[in-house]
């Protein structure tokens, strides 16, 4: 089995911690957490966690180049790509999830149990494609971003860099979001969405801009 690193303690590392030992080909070897408080802790009842620190410090050691960042935020996650650009980012996908023909998935990037990514849809690197999300056929989905879970992306769609996909959006066909927007959870896109844009509702109206640091 190959090992494998997880940054973050949180919910969101839980579950990929039980996706990951769900594949049954990575050994989670430690966990890593910039809070004192929790270092030193059994995480997940599976292994110890690490402050940034010791993890560099114990990996000169050990030399497993494996990293998975288990953080919800895209900022964070983005940053630390690239703090740790000299490590290797695999793709983690849940047994259940159904992967079309041609499908392109970036590195760094975790596919929840029973999403769907349709034939010739790409997926860009260090994303979270949550629970029962449908990604339509030659859709395309940015870097860094959040497709949350029951989120419908119909066929067609262009998800630019950064974006959060609340609980059960739904994007008409053909449709554009731009870069660094937030969707509120349930909103249906139906009309392209300009960059920074915080749209809800149904049909989803701009409430303001987005400001994001995931540039």
């Amino acid at each position: 089995m190959e090992k494998i690193w997880i940054y973050g303690t949180g919910g969101h590392a839980a579950v990929i911690a039980d996706l990951i030992l769900s594949m049954n080909y990575f050994d989670i070897i430690g966990f890593i957490d910039d809070d004192s408080n929790k270092k030193d802790n059994i995480f997940f009842n599976h292994a110890k966690v690490f402050s940034p620190a010791e993890f560099v410090e114990e990996n000169q050691k050990l030399n497993i180049n494996n990293i998975i960042f288990a953080i919800g935020n895209n900022q964070i996650r983005k940053k630390l790509a690239e703090q740790f650009s000299d490590l290797n980012f695999p793709t983690i996908i849940h047994p259940t999830a159904i992967i079309g023909k041609f499908v392109e998935i970036g590195s760094g990037t975790v596919v929840m149990p029973y999403t769907i990514i349709e034939p010739e849809a790409k997926v860009g690197k260090h994303c979270i494609i949550n629970n029962n999300a449908i990604i339509g056929h030659n859709s395309i989905v940015g870097d860094y971003c959040h497709i949350g879970g029951r989120v419908v992306v119909s066929g067609g769609v262009k998800i630019g860099h950064c974006c959060l996909m609340g609980v059960g959006t739904t994007v008409t066909p053909i449709t554009s979001i731009g870069n660094h927007c937030l969707i509120g959870a349930g909103s249906v896109i139906a009309k392209d969405v300009p960059d920074n844009s915080f749209m809800f509702g149904n049909p989803a109206r701009k409430v303001n801009n987005y400001l994001s640091n995931c540039k």
